[in-house]
C-alpha cells in the first residue's frame, strides 16, 4: 500500500475526486427529458408548415425587427410586447443561418426565403430551453441531493400541452419559459441555502437579471417580481433589487429606451383600458366578464393548474395558522416562498382577466409543478419518519406523470386540428400556385393571420419597421414587382411604401386578380368601387375563379374591356 494513504489530506483528496466523478457520471442522466422536449417542440414546430400562411403576426413581425438589429439598426420600432429577447434571438440565428445562403446579401435571403430564419430562430430558442431545463435538473439535485425532485422540476414544459404547442411557436410568451425556469431554480437555490443572509447582494442582482430578463419578453411578467421582493426581507436589499430590475430591463429591452415616449404611450393606454392593445373604456378591467373569462381558463386551458394552485393555496394557509411552524425556520422559508409565488400567480392570472387570451397564461402554467414541490417540501420538513420523507419526493414524481396522462391526449388533439389546418391552406396553396409569378398582377387583402401569397407575410412586417423600411424597399420590388395590397383603414392600393392611384395599378395590364382573406368580403366591393372612382370611364368586369372554405377565402379576377382578359383556358 501506498504510504501516503494513511494521510488524511490525501483521503480528503481522493473523496473529493470521487465525489466530483460521481457527480459528472449523474450529470448525465439530466439530459434526458431535455433532449425529449428539444425533439417534441421541434417535431409540432415543423408541423405548422409554412409559417406565412397561418402565423404573420408576430412571427414575421420579429423576423423583420431581428434582421434591423442583426444589421446594427438599434431603432427598433416594433415595441408592442416588447419582445426584445425574442428580436434578438433572430438576430443571432438569421445570422447563423445566413451562413448557409447562396448570396452575401442578408435581405435578399431574407425576402427569397424567410421561413428558413423562423426555422433557425426556434430551434435556437429550444436549444436553449432545453439547455435550462439541463441546468435545472441538475442544479435541483446538487442543491437539495434529492433525484426525486430534480425529474420533477425537469417535468415543467411537459405538465401542460400549451407549454408544449407556444414553444414551437415564436411568440412573445415563447420566450418566458426560460426567465421562468431561472426563477425557480434561483428559488430552489435559495432554499437550500445556509448562508441566504449573507448572500442578499448576490440574490437582488441574479433575481433582477432574471426579472429583466422576462419583462423584456414580455411585460406581463412583472408579477413574478413579486416572489423576490418577498423573499428578500432587507429593506436595502429590497430597493436594490427593484433599482437592479429596472436597469436589467432598460439594458434587455433597449428599444423601449429609444422610444420612451411610444412605449409609454402603449402600454399606459393598455393600463387605463380594459380592452386589449389599449382600446375600449377607460376603466381597468369589466369585473363582469371576469367570471366567464375564469370559467374559461379553468375549462379550456388547464383544469389541473387551478386545482393544484387551490390545494397549494390550502396547504399554505393551514400551515401559516400554526404556530410551531411559523417559528420553525426550515419551514419559515417554504412559506416565504409560497407567499411570493401565490401573490405572483394570483395577480398573473387577474392580469389576463384584463387583457384576455388563452395562450396569455402560457408563463405562469410553468409553476405547476413547481407548486408540487413546494407542496412536498413543505411536509417533507414537517414529517418525521425518515422513510416517508425519503420517498415522498418520488412520490410526488409519480403524481406528476400521472397528471401529464390527459396533456399527451390534449396534445394528440392539438396535433391533428394543426395537421387540418395544414391540408387545408396545402389546397389553397397549390390551387393558387400558378398566380404566384412575377408577372401576374395580384391585389391582396387578407385576414392578418396570413394567406396562400407570401408577399402578404412581407408587407405586414414590413410596415411595423417604420424608418428602417427603406433597407427592405429593393429587394421587396424585385421579389413581387406585381404584387399590391388593399388596406382598408387607408381605402388605398399599396404597393412596398407607395400607395397606387387606379390608373397606376392598371396600367398596361391585361387583367388583374384578387385575393381576399376571411372577414374580408366586403374589401372586394371597396376595390371595386376605388377602381371604378378612379377609372370611370373604364367598365371593369369581375369574376370569382375560386372560393374556399374553413376559412371562406376568395379568388377573383377583373377584367378590362377590350384587352385579352378572358378565364384561364381551364376556367
Amino acid at each position: 500500500m501506498h504510504k501516503d494513504s494513511e494521510d488524511p489530506v490525501f483521503q480528503k483528496k481522493g473523496k473529493m475526486r470521487k465525489g466530483f466523478s460521481s457527480m459528472m457520471k449523474s450529470r448525465w442522466l439530466f439530459l434526458a427529458i431535455p433532449v425529449v422536449f428539444l425533439m417534441i417542440v421541434l417535431l409540432i414546430h415543423f408541423s405548422y408548415g409554412p409559417f406565412f400562411m397561418h402565423h404573420i403576426d408576430p412571427e414575421y413581425f420579429h423576423l423583420y425587427s431581428g434582421v434591423c438589429l442583426s444589421r446594427l439598426s438599434l431603432s427598433v420600432e416594433y415595441i408592442a410586447h416588447p419582445g426584445t429577447t425574442l428580436q434578438v434571438l433572430y438576430a443571432i440565428s438569421v445570422r447563423i443561418v445566413d451562413l448557409l445562403q447562396p448570396t452575401s446579401d442578408l435581405i435578399t435571403n431574407l425576402i427569397s426565403n424567410p421561413e428558413q430564419y423562423i426555422h433557425g430562430t426556434n430551434i435556437l430558442l429550444n436549444i436553449i430551453n432545453a439547455f435550462v431545463l439541463f441546468f435545472l435538473g441538475f442544479y435541483t439535485y446538487r442543491y437539495s441531493g434529492n433525484y426525486g425532485y430534480a425529474f420533477l422540476l425537469q417535468l415543467i414544459p411537459f405538465s401542460s400541452h400549451y407549454l408544449l404547442t407556444v414553444s414551437a411557436r415564436l411568440i412573445a410568451e415563447s420566450v418566458e419559459l426560460v426567465p421562468v425556469m431561472l426563477m425557480i431554480l434561483l428559488t430552489v437555490k435559495y432554499i437550500y441555502d445556509s448562508s441566504r443572509g449573507k448572500n442578499m447582494n448576490f440574490y437582488s442582482i441574479a433575481f433582477a437579471v432574471i426579472s429583466g430578463l422576462g419583462i423584456a419578453g414580455k411585460i406581463s411578467f412583472f408579477p413574478f417580481v413579486l416572489l423576490p421582493l418577498v423573499l428578500i426581507s432587507a429593506k436595502k436589499y429590497r430597493i436594490r433589487f427593484l433599482l437592479y430590475t429596472i436597469l436589467a430591463v432598460a439594458v434587455f429591452a433597449f428599444p423601449l429606451v429609444v422610444h420612451l415616449h411610444k412605449a409609454w404611450e402603449w402600454f399606459g393606454n393598455m393600463f387605463i383600458h380594459s380592452g386589449k392593445w389599449g382600446a375600449g373604456n377607460k376603466s381597468f378591467i369589466h369585473l363582469s366578464q371576469a367570471p366567464e373569462r375564469m370559467k374559461s381558463l379553468y375549462l379550456y386551458v388547464d383544469k389541473q393548474f387551478f386545482v393544484i394552485t387551490g390545494l397549494a393555496t390550502l396547504q399554505y394557509l393551514i400551515f401559516l395558522m400554526i404556530p410551531s411552524l411559523r417559528k420553525n425556520s426550515s419551514c419559515r422559508v417554504i412559506l416565504r416562498v409560497f407567499s411570493g409565488l401565490l401573490l405572483s400567480v394570483f395577480l398573473y392570472v387577474f392580469l389576463v382577466l384584463k387583457h384576455f387570451a388563452f395562450y396569455y397564461l402560457f408563463p405562469v402554467l410553468a409553476v405547476k409543478v413547481f407548486f408540487l414541490y413546494l407542496i412536498t417540501e413543505l411536509l417533507v420538513r414537517v414529517i418525521r419518519d425518515k422513510r416517508i420523507k425519503r420517498w415522498l419526493p418520488f412520490f410526488t414524481l409519480v403524481v406528476a406523470l400521472v397528471l401529464m396522462v390527459p396533456q399527451v391526449r390534449t396534445l394528440k388533439k392539438r396535433m391533428a386540428d394543426i395537421a387540418v389546418a395544414e391540408r387545408n391552406s396545402e389546397v389553397k396553396y397549390y390551387t393558387l400556385r400558378t398566380y404566384f409569378s412575377p408577372d401576374t398582377p395580384v391585389i391582396i387583402s387578407s385576414a392578418y393571420y396570413g394567406s396562400p401569397f407570401i408577399a402578404w407575410a412581407h408587407v405586414n412586417a414590413f410596415n411595423i419597421t417604420g424608418k428602417l423600411r427603406d433597407a427592405f424597399i429593393p429587394a421587396l420590388k424585385k421579389k413581387f414587382p406585381s404584387t399590391y395590397f388593399y388596406f382598408p383603414w387607408a381605402d388605398k392600393f399599396f404597393f412596398w411604401g407607395d400607395y397606387l392611384k387606379s390608373q397606376q395599378l392598371v396600367d398596361g395590364k391585361k387583367t388583374i386578380y384578387v385575393y381576399i382573406g376571411e372577414g374580408k368580403e366586403g374589401d372586394m366591393d371597396a376595390i371595386m368601387k376605388r377602381l371604378k372612382e378612379e377609372m370611370p370611364e373604364t367598365d371593369f368586369q369581375k369574376v370569382l375563379l375560386y372560393k374556399f372554405e374553413n376559412p371562406a377565402e376568395y379568388f377573383y379576377q377583373i377584367k378590362f374591356p377590350g384587352k385579352n382578359g378572358g378565364l384561364p383556358p381551364d376556367q
